[in-house]
């Protein structure tokens, strides 16, 4: 099983970073929030390896959406490191959604 790498240096530090995280994510989900309210949103903001934790956190979802950048690259579809993790190991089926 994978696992995220816990942040090794001072404990308050890591504390102060993951409410700064928290923090930013209410905020950002706040519009989308107001514009449609009948979408049930669980805001869970984790330090560390955003491949890592996706794959971690995923094990008793139903499905995974992750994005990917259309890119303008010579071939194919490109996606990063964290859609390759999820299409590679995650149980559930993951949609790759693509956005700008």
């Amino acid at each position: 099983p994978t696992s995220f790498y816990r942040f090794t240096g001072d404990a308050e530090l890591y504390d102060t970073l993951e409410r700064g995280h928290a923090s930013l994510l209410s905020k950002v989900l706040r519009p989308w929030q107001q514009k449609f309210p009948d979408v049930e949103v669980i805001e869970a903001s984790r330090c560390g390896s955003a491949a890592q934790v996706l794959v971690n956190d995923s094990r008793d979802a139903s499905l995974v959406v992750v994005g990917r950048h259309i890119r303008t690259g010579a071939f194919g579809a490109h996606i990063g490191h964290v859609t390759h993790s999820a299409l590679h190991h995650i149980t559930a089926p993951v949609a790759v959604v693509a956005h700008s």
